[in-house]
């Protein structure tokens, strides 16, 4: 009973990260690979399987994935393509996140964009440093580029959960428990209202 209750929570935490849906045209190559795979998920098996091998392979052809991390973008792609097909897998989520540990230790140069993928990968885990890491890198990119998309979110969300998973209230509300209510503990008097609506903007 206790190892059911650990994976229900486990893909309570972890089975998605809400990429918006309307972004600007200036957006990042990868979320705007990501926002044109999302609008696949109602086509058939068929024409999603043939789409979605089509746009990843112009995606990795095009001169701008030249500046970033392959290995990183090319697991980041699959974890998303994970949980928009309802194919998670926590052997391979913990896979992924220890490869993209080996990278970050190697002190490879990366991108903003590759901390972001990392940082997303990280957090697909039930892993409390993942987490602390998770956060320091969003913070990074939150430093190099405060206007990077989604990036105030990340920030917000990687926080809230290395909160919970250190015993601690989230702070922002950006995670949720069994039946779409706030994780608790929840302290909804540390950041006000206008500071919490920053994490979804």
């Amino acid at each position: 009973m206790k190892r059911f209750l650990l994976v229900l929570l486990y893909f309570i935490l972890i089975i998605s990260f809400p990429i918006k849906s309307s972004t600007p045209a200036s957006i990042p190559h990868c979320f705007d690979l990501e926002e044109k795979l999302q609008l696949l998920r109602n086509s058939s098996p068929e024409a999603y399987n043939q789409n979605y091998k089509q746009l990843i392979e112009s995606h990795q052809n095009a001169d701008h994935h030249s500046f970033s991390n392959k290995t990183i973008d090319t697991m980041y792609h699959m974890d998303q393509h994970d949980r928009r097909s309802f194919q998670i897998s926590i052997m391979k989520d913990a896979e992924r996140s220890a490869r993209v540990e080996n990278i970050l230790q190697s002190q490879l140069f990366l991108n903003n964009m590759d901390k972001f993928h990392s940082a997303i990968l990280l957090m697909h885990t039930a892993n409390h440093n993942n987490f602390y890491r998770a956060l320091q890198l969003a913070l990074s990119i939150k430093k190099n580029e405060p206007t990077f998309p989604s990036i105030n979110w990340l920030v917000c969300a990687s926080e809230d959960r290395y909160r919970l998973h250190s015993g601690k209230p989230q702070i922002w509300g950006t995670q949720y428990g069994i039946g779409g209510r706030k994780a608790e503990p929840y302290d909804r008097k540390t950041k006000t209202n206008k500071e919490k609506s920053i994490c979804f903007q």
